[in-house]
C-alpha cells in the first residue's frame, strides 16, 4: 500500500522533514582534546577572589577546540574584579588584549568581558552586570582553546 498525499501537502512536509534532519546533525563530534589538561591545569592554578562563591563549572571538547567555563556569584564590583584580574594574570604571564564591552539586544546593561592571552590560549572574565539575574551568576571565567574572541556564554 503506498500513502499518496495531496500535492499542497508534498512540498511542506518534504521542507520540514529536511529541516529537522538538518538540525539533529551535530557540527563536530565530542572528543578528548588534550589541550582540555592544560586548561585545566592553568585554571586551577589561578588564584579566585576571596568574595566569589563558584556555582558551577563546564568543559567542552572537540576535534579543534577545547573550553572550560566555571560560574560565580560576587558582590565586588567590576572594577575591583579588574584590578584583581590584571594583577594576578600578568603575574602567571597573561597579556591583558581587551576590556570589551558588549551590547544586549542593541544596548550595553553594565556587561564587561576582559581578554588575557598566553601562548595559545585566551581566557576571558566576564561580568554580567545588569544581566546578573537573567543569567544566574555575576563573574564567568572561561579559558578556550584555540583563541576564539567573542565567544558568548550563556
Amino acid at each position: 500500500m503506498v500513502l499518496r498525499l495531496p500535492s499542497k501537502l508534498t512540498f511542506p512536509l518534504l521542507f520540514l522533514t529536511l529541516a529537522a534532519f538538518s538540525a539533529c546533525k551535530p557540527d563536530e563530534p565530542a572528543i578528548y582534546n588534550p589541550k582540555l589538561d592544560e586548561m585545566t591545569e592553568f585554571l586551577n592554578s589561578l588564584p579566585v577572589h576571596p568574595t566569589k562563591t563558584e556555582l558551577n563549572s563546564a568543559s567542552r571538547s572537540l576535534k579543534s577546540r577545547a573550553e572550560i567555563i566555571k560560574k560565580y556569584k560576587s558582590p565586588v564590583s567590576f572594577q575591583e574584579a579588574k584590578e584583581f584580574y590584571l594583577k594576578s594574570l600578568s603575574e602567571r604571564d597573561w597579556h591583558f588584549a581587551e576590556d570589551y564591552k558588549p551590547k544586549h539586544k542593541g544596548r550595553n546593561r553594565g556587561e564587561r568581558i576582559l581578554y588575557f592571552t598566553r601562548d595559545e590560549f585566551v581566557l576571558s572574565v566576564h561580568y554580567a552586570g545588569e544581566r546578573n539575574s537573567d543569567l544566574g551568576w555575576d563573574y564567568a571565567v572561561r579559558i578556550a582553546h584555540p583563541p576564539d574572541w567573542r565567544e558568548k556564554i550563556s
